[in-house]
């Protein structure tokens, strides 16, 4: 089966197949919006220790899930959402170039807990 791959961050994504083939997947124009809320929880040698928390708008901001579809997004953003969408995923095992840039990635990851 052929799934649509929508990118929901700001940069091309370049995916490399275990037969070497690249798919590369531009962004969508549209990017996924994660709210940031920190709480101070105590500090290390006067340095604030903070503790976050990462949420999205729920269903309301998602773009809706269709068949044959998933969505590429930040590991920060893949936190925030709800654990009912399977659809979203972010980039894993990144493949540097000499100078240690990434120029790719080899698989899709998806967090084994999500947030509420």
């Amino acid at each position: 089966m052929i799934m649509n791959i929508v990118n929901l961050t700001k940069w091309e994504v370049n995916l490399i197949l275990p037969n070497g083939k690249n798919i590369l997947v531009p962004p969508s124009g549209e990017q996924l919006k994660v709210k940031q809320d920190l709480q101070v929880i105590g500090e290390v040698d006067g340095i604030p220790v903070n503790q976050t928390t990462y949420s999205s708008d729920g269903e309301s901001g998602l773009p809706p899930k269709r068949e044959n579809t998933v969505y590429l997004v930040s590991v920060v953003a893949l936190q925030s959402l709800p654990s009912s969408r399977d659809d979203f995923f972010t980039v894993d095992k990144a493949v540097k170039d000499e100078s240690g840039n990434i120029v790719g990635h080899r698989a899709l990851s998806r967090p084994s807990i999500y947030g509420a």
